[in-house]
């Protein structure tokens, strides 16, 4: 696809655009790699395995709606329902280990979606999985990209604490924080709306 227009944003210090041609049906847009990340998830807070932490049971969160006032229109509005939307499936998919949806809605150009996918696969795939660690966003607006085919949705993003259980054992802690400006890039493809991809915020 031959490439006339890009928005770019911060990811940490890393740049990724979103672009699309004028006069041209809308197509996955290409972005540049985004810093890697264990999860597009705020960025978690490590601690060292702790052999004396007790191992919580898993806590997987129940299959989000789609949300009865998403349509197939491209407005601000939408984009919002989409990313919040986009992100309780993630969520959704960090806590069970079931991809499939989220795989779905994300572009074949979000890496960082398809290095979460990676993550869940390998994780439930030998028995561990993630408790905690659910991600929200608040006061969410939203901006259209310089190109006009997509939109960035913007928010302060809050996550709460989270472990890593593997073999019984908790292998890894995730601490709790807040990022203002977390992104999330949307689309609306084909009359579906899917995933850009994601940016972490500034922790606060």
């Amino acid at each position: 696809m031959r490439q006339c227009g890009r928005l770019g944003f911060l990811v940490f210090a890393a740049l990724f655009g979103l672009a699309g041609c004028a006069n041209a049906a809308p197509e996955p847009p290409r972005a540049e790699p985004p810093v890697p990340t264990d999860s597009p998830s705020v960025s978690p807070s490590e601690d060292l395995e702790d052999p004396e932490a007790e191992a919580p049971t898993p806590e997987p969160l129940p299959l989000p709606d789609y949300p009865e006032d998403l349509t197939a229109e491209d407005t601000a509005e939408n984009a919002i329902l989409a990313a919040e939307y986009f992100l309780k499936l993630m969520n959704y998919a960090q806590s069970t280990g079931d991809s499939d949806l989220f795989e779905d809605a994300s572009l074949p150009t979000c890496e960082t979606c398809a290095r979460m996918v990676e993550i869940q696969n390998e994780r439930y795939g030998n028995g561990a999985y993630l408790a905690g660690n659910v991600i929200t966003m608040s006061e969410p607006r939203s901006n259209r990209t310089e190109d006009g085919w997509g939109w960035v949705v913007i928010g302060d993003a809050a996550a709460t604490d989270g472990v890593e259980v593997r073999n019984g054992k908790v292998t890894r802690t995730i601490s709790g924080r807040i990022e203002k400006n977390f992104r999330i890039g949307v689309q609306l493809v084909d009359k579906e709306w899917r995933i850009l991809e994601f940016a972490r915020g500034k922790d606060v």
